[in-house]
């Protein structure tokens, strides 16, 4: 990608157009509407299944505001990302 920016800057300037298009190119824009789609259904799978825990049925009210704080930030995504993968 970087090689194909390199040439449209030769010919062109880089504007916010040409770059979607260079992105949409490479898949990465598709990628990653599929990793989204992908957490997401992780993250609504965990939030079901941990109702079935004990430990949800004690710590519900913090539990639920986790679960609907998930978009606060990256980094609680993140974290519900990684605790939704340790559910078996």
């Amino acid at each position: 990608m970087e090689k194909e920016i390199a040439a449209k800057r030769a010919v062109m300037e880089i504007t916010q157009e040409v770059m979607e298009e260079l992105v949409q190119a490479t898949g990465f824009h598709d990628a990653y509407n599929d990793l989204v789609i992908a957490e997401n259904a992780l993250i609504e799978w965990s939030h079901s299944t941990i109702k079935h825990e004990k430990s949800y049925r004690e710590n519900r009210a913090a539990i639920d505001a986790m679960y609907e704080n998930v978009n606060s930030s990256p980094e609680k995504r993140q974290e519900l990302i990684q605790l939704s993968m340790k559910i078996r």
